[in-house]
């Protein structure tokens, strides 16, 4: 998993470019697993409508908002 958190930031599709750009340079070094790392948005001021679309469509992208951390088990 390749992740981003921010507490005062919504995260929007730059923030996901950004982890792509990331997993690309890891996989093109030869790291294992880099190429099929998870990728992940963690925010406490939530996630732009664009970047819940784009994780709604891919099953690689991760997106943590407060609720899910503070989630009653």
């Amino acid at each position: 998993m390749i992740g981003e958190a921010k507490w005062g930031d919504t995260m929007g599709l730059a923030h996901l470019d950004r982890l792509r750009r990331i997993r690309d340079l890891l996989s093109a070094q030869g790291r294992p697993g880099a190429s099929t790392a998870r990728l992940a948005c963690f925010s406490a001021a939530g996630f732009s409508e664009q970047l819940a679309t784009a994780a709604a469509a891919s099953p690689d992208i991760t997106l943590v908002g407060p609720a899910d951390l503070y989630a009653a088990t």
